[in-house]
């Protein structure tokens, strides 16, 4: 505004120790604001946006939260969050306001009962302790310090109630600090809950003593999920945590569940089935709600886990005592076993429980709960609405994976005649190794019966839904859905147009946009990805694509525009003047966005002469890359690895454990020259192999259960595309930043191939890779080498299986190798991989579906 700089002595109220902060803030001319009656609240919305203002309304912030008389710890929180905004240049500020209010802070810090405010507090303070004095600094920490063995040593059963469900969602980095509250504040409640046994046990009616135990119960159960904690926490066990467990035990309270119950109400389901004998502990709530799907009934969905830690999703019908079970309820455990058992994009089923005459806030209830694998960490929504904010779309390799992902799954539903209902991206999660899982069915119907309907609503009220449901729900409550046979089709095909655009669906789908929408996605690039969704988001129904012709047809234009595989890989190269048409379709890179960052040497022995490779690490946008670039003075030299690139271009996004590929930067100015862009790993198995065989640390059955499904489902997918690796080793299996297992090392001939079922004689040892990972030469049939690709590679998969396992070099491995195997499993999948006759090997498909059908859950 132009006002000249002054300084103000006297203001009367404008803040507590006013005069000291306006010392601070010589900027503004208060003078004449203050002849024209401005409020200082009307002062700090005009100079919001000066730097200067912004720490002058924090110190009026914090000022005005240290003045009240009675400093509650919420309070204190608040106004030491304010202060930390006050730091660096206006320090002197953050130190007056902390020295003239440290008996209210000390004494409101020593009064609070509960961990969490003390937990927040010493997180403040931590942060703004290099700008306070440390004298005041000592006096607060030994206020938290009192504080904590206050709370610690406490036997009112709710302040250790909500401690201990603090500790259990808390989130820090304080690793060393966690674990010891953890132990004080379970070493405490233990003995309150021991106490209290022994003086129950004495003369209590039988009625005292039973909520007692259920209140014991509750808390052991929290305790045990702290205990997970800790163990997630260290590498190395924590003795005072066996005491802990020692303890528990001691106290002979064990998990409480009633089974006795009315067989009449689960006549339903089917005679194999069996109530859950583990005992479950739940922890955290994430779904709650009531009258659901129209019944008089509770849904809670919570997290929790097995005994065995085995971390699940607990979904509970909460209904009042004596009613039967609801029909959602059968209904859905029925769906979830079906879904779980025929289909890896669905949640894995584990059982169901029962509990009888449970004591609610708000009643007793029976609860009839479905146990499946807990929710994966990422929804889908949060992952868009992530990249929106760092503007960050979707590769087209990520793209295609969750698209085909599925599509292939609700091809299946289509099938079996399943209608979902509730598709939006909050239903949709993605796992750490980047598999796509699928839930709530809560409206889901199979449409194969004539006669169904729908009264819950304001379910139709999610943007996500089709045109004709929305429209129907505004002039019916209750309405037939047979006419809905395509609306998850439109569904899913919103939730593709807001992957690729990142838009809010609110913006995306709505009944002035409806005729819009068509136009909109035209404009989508590819084309496979516009011609998709122009099918999916058809407004009349009848005229909408199914999901089994989508993804045929995705797949197929996919394909189309890379024309055939075989011919890219495989075709001879005669004119080199050709190369920049071939490289035209390769090139998806923007090279400004390109930052390179480090060089580095690697050795390889596959170069043909005069070729040199440089490594260099690098970004894309925010994705970790590796930079590969070739050079030759013969520009004819680099045509193998244009090939190479039509590979992994051709590849990426069809199955996640294939390398995330972004092109090519090739400069026709200097054409003895090309880079090749791929996702960066950090380390690949053998390395693996090696540091676990210094440590004497084997990986255990869970890993192996991942890597080797992983592993063989990527390889019968390859087989699928009509393509073999040739180069199979623990060198080519990478892993990336998140720790997801990847697939390289493409053994791409650089002469051509007639047949890529024969080699001559003199080309038998092309398949002789580095550590003895070749198959036998028994695969020689009337003096030519008929070698069978893909057997060859299951043998060389299984001699990777086998060092996983045994962390033994290759080259001691024989048949008799196998009986001493640890897992059963390994061992029966591995006869059949690592037989001398090719004839005797199953194929990578037959191999996959044997492991799924034997593999331990």
């Amino acid at each position: 505004m132009g006002m000249p700089a002054k300084t103000i002595t006297q203001i009367d109220d404008l803040l507590t120790r006013g005069n000291e902060i306006l010392d601070y803030i010589k900027i503004f001319s208060f003078e004449q604001l203050k002849k024209e009656k401005a409020s200082i609240k009307h002062l700090l919305l005009q100079f919001s946006s000066d730097d200067d203002a912004k720490h002058l309304y924090h110190a009026h912030k914090v000022s005005l939260v240290f003045k009240s008389p009675q400093l509650a710890w919420r309070d204190c929180i608040s106004g030491l969050k304010a202060a930390k905004k006050l730091q660096k240049t206006f320090n002197g500020i953050l130190q007056t306001v902390i020295l003239n209010n440290l008996e209210k802070i000390s004494s409101s810090i020593y009064e609070c009962k509960e961990l969490e405010g003390i937990w927040k507090i010493s997180e403040e303070l931590d942060f703004i302790s290099q700008y306070i004095h440390p004298w005041c600094k000592s006096i607060l920490e030994k206020s938290i310090n009192k504080s904590l063995d206050s709370i610690c040593s406490s036997e009112n059963k709710e302040i250790l109630k909500r401690s201990l469900l603090f500790l259990s969602e808390v989130k820090t980095d304080r690793k060393s600090e966690l674990n010891e509250v953890i132990i004080s504040i379970s070493y405490s409640t233990l003995e309150w809950i021991k106490k209290r046994k022994e003086i129950l046990s004495r003369n209590s009616e039988a009625e005292t003593l039973q909520n007692f135990k259920d209140a014991s119960e509750e808390l052991i159960d929290l305790i045990k999920v702290a205990l997970i904690k800790i163990d997630n926490l260290q590498e190395k066990v924590n003795p005072a945590r066996n005491k802990i467990s020692k303890m528990i035990d001691e106290i002979g309270i064990t998990r409480i569940r009633n089974r006795v119950m009315d067989e009449s109400k689960i006549d339903f389901l089917p005679d194999d089935e069996k109530l859950l004998n583990e005992k479950i502990i739940k922890s955290k709530i994430i779904y709650d709600a009531l009258d659901y799907m129209g019944e008089k009934v509770r849904v809670l969905i919570q997290k929790g886990w097995f005994d065995n830690n085995l971390p699940i999703c607990i979904k509970g019908y909460y209904y009042k005592l004596e009613a039967p079970p609801c029909e959602i309820f059968k209904s859905d455990l029925l769906l979830t076993k079906y879904l779980s058992e025929n289909h890896n994009l669905f949640l894995k089923y584990f059982g169901w429980t029962f509990e009888n005459r449970v004591k609610c806030e708000d009643g007793i209830y029976c609860i009839y709960s479905i146990i499946t694998e807990d929710f994966p960490d990422v929804l889908l929504i949060d992952d868009i609405i992530t990249r929106r904010n760092n503007n960050q779309k979707y590769s087209y390799a990520e793209y295609s994976i969750i698209v085909k992902s599925l599509l292939m799954g609700f091809s299946w539903l289509e099938s079996e005649k399943i209608l979902h209902l509730n598709l939006k991206p909050h239903n949709i999660f993605i796992t750490r190794d980047k598999k796509i899982k699928v839930a709530g069915f809560n409206s889901s119907r199979t449409y194969i019966e004539d006669d169904f309907s729908c009264s819950n609503n304001k379910e139709w009220h999610d943007l996500y839904i089709a045109p004709e449901i929305y429209l129907k729900s505004l002039t019916e409550k209750k309405f037939d859905l047979s006419f809905a046979e395509n609306a998850d089709i439109y569904s899913l095909g919103l939730i593709f147009m807001q992957m690729y655009s990142l838009l809010p669906i609110k913006e995306l789908n709505t009944p002035e946009y409806y005729e819009e929408i068509n136009d909109y996605v035209s404009t989508f690039k590819p084309n496979n990805v516009a011609n998709l969704l122009k099918g999916m988001l058809a407004i009349d129904s009848a005229q909408r694509v199914s999901f089994k012709d989508s993804l045929r047809n995705f797949i197929n234009e996919e394909e189309k525009g890379h024309t055939s595989i075989q011919a890219k890989i495989y075709e001879p190269i005669k004119d080199h003047n050709l190369i920049e048409n071939h490289l035209a379709d390769l090139l998806r890179i923007e090279e400004s966005m390109l930052q390179i960052k480090e060089d580095f040497g690697i050795k390889s022995k596959s170069l043909p002469y005069g070729v040199s490779l440089e490594f260099r690490k690098g970004f894309y946008y925010d994705r970790p890359i590796l930079i590969r670039t070739y050079k030759h003075q013969d520009e004819k030299e680099l045509l193998p690895y244009i090939k190479e690139a039509r590979l992994l271009q051709f590849l990426a996004g069809r199955h996640s454990t294939f390398i995330d590929y972004y092109g090519l930067i090739y400069n026709s100015s200097q054409p003895d020259s090309l880079s090749l862009i791929t996702e960066r790993c950090n380390w690949n198995l053998m390395e693996d192999i090696t540091h676990r065989q210094n440590k004497g640390n084997f990986f255990d059955e869970n890993a192996l259960k991942t890597y080797i499904g992983l592993l063989l489902e990527g390889f019968a997918v390859l087989k699928q595309l009509n393509i073999d690796h040739k180069n199979i080793k623990a060198y080519n299996i990478l892993f990336n930043s998140e720790n997801s297992l990847k697939i390289t090392g493409f053994a791409v001939p650089e002469t051509e191939i007639i047949s890529i079922c024969k080699f001559p004689e003199n080309q038998s040892d092309f398949f002789q890779t580095e550590d003895d990972y070749w198959s036998p030469k028994k695969e020689k049939h009337d003096g030519i080498s008929q070698i069978d690709f893909e057997k060859s590679d299951v043998y060389s998969l299984g001699l990777v299986i086998w060092q996983m396992v045994t962390l033994c070099h290759t080259s001691t491995f024989n048949l008799n190798c196998l009986s001493q195997i640890r897992f059963p499993w390994i061992s029966y999948i591995l006869k059949w991989m690592l037989c001398v006759d090719p004839n005797r090997r199953k194929d990578f498909a037959g191999i996959y579906q044997a492991v799924i059908s034997i593999m331990p859950h």
